[in-house]
């Protein structure tokens, strides 16, 4: 459906949005929490709905905000808002983004993402630090639960959902299901006692709502780019506070989840809210679509 909607707005002269609505940028091919942050973030924060200008390469101005889009994005001249790369970027990426320099970045996700963009593609690129996500909390307060029905939770990425355990009645765990709305997932996350996860917004979102995480890696399924954007996020907290264990995909079936979640930290942050939250870009929250302009390369 993302596809298909992509193809319509292209055909089409001019965006199909509401007036005074917000131009962002976030990928929608998956059904997938951590990418649905940001509209559902920058709704609450404006009190104006997002719209997605990724498959609209002449679009102009838009903010990027969570998740690992930096490495594919189309076009140049938007706003970076706490976004991240996927992986290092190697000399054919380097030669295809010098093109597509963003008009500002006001924060990355971490230090990895400001270290590669700064010596390889000579970005300006601030000190400030931290994913969008990690300011739901002052957004987002979800239904408590009373502390005793709270249960440990699994987040598994959706590339991981087959490989381990599952829950029943007896297995004193639930799993959240990252394909379900922020909104659902965010709320099991915040309600767990602590979490499991191979998926990288189920540790920040647990981080940011004060619950213990433990980072689950599976060593032979890695993820698009490895363990690079979970070392982005972990340059912003106390690195020596935390957990984490590696299995294979042999061993995933029958982990312990429940003694992996007796292991789960809290990790000190090092990121600061108040910082992320001003380098918002407020300059877009007034701006009315309609006009195309031709601002970067063809999408390669």
């Amino acid at each position: 459906m993302a596809r298909i909607n992509r193809v319509v707005a292209l055909m089409s002269q001019e965006p199909a949005v509401a007036e005074r609505s917000i131009p962002a940028y976030w990928w929608d091919e998956k059904s997938n929490f951590g990418d649905q942050i940001t509209p559902w973030l920058i709704e609450m924060m404006t009190g104006r709905p997002a719209y997605n200008t990724i498959g609209l390469p002449l679009a102009g101005q838009a903010v990027m905000a969570a998740g690992s889009i930096i490495t594919g994005m189309n076009r140049g001249d938007m706003t970076v808002w706490g976004s991240g790369l996927i992986s290092p970027l190697d000399d054919s990426r380097v030669e295809v983004l010098k093109h597509r320099a963003p008009r500002r970045i006001t924060a990355v996700r971490g230090e990895f993402t400001h270290a590669e963009l700064t010596k390889k593609l000579g970005w300006e690129v601030p000190a400030v630090f931290g994913d969008p996500a990690l300011l739901l909390p002052s957004f987002f307060k979800p239904h408590s639960r009373p502390e005793s029905s709270k249960l440990p939770a699994l987040v598994p990425h959706y590339a991981h959902r087959n490989l381990l355990p599952k829950t029943s009645e007896s297995s004193g765990f639930e799993t959240v299901d990252v394909r379900k709305s922020p909104e659902v997932v965010v709320s099991q996350i915040a309600n767990a006692s602590s979490i499991v996860s191979t998926s990288l917004h189920g540790l920040i979102i647990a981080q940011t709502y004060g619950v213990p995480w433990i980072w689950l890696r599976i060593s032979d399924q890695d993820l698009v780019g490895d363990d690079f954007k979970f070392k982005d996020f972990f340059s912003t907290i106390d690195a020596p506070e935390i957990s984490s264990v590696e299995v294979t995909k042999k061993e995933a079936p029958n982990v312990d989840i429940l003694d992996l979640a007796a292991r789960a930290l809290l990790p000190q942050p090092r990121y600061s809210v108040e910082a992320l939250v001003d380098a918002f870009p407020r300059e877009l929250v007034p701006f009315i679509p309609g006009t195309y302009v031709e601002n970067s390369p063809s999408v390669d």
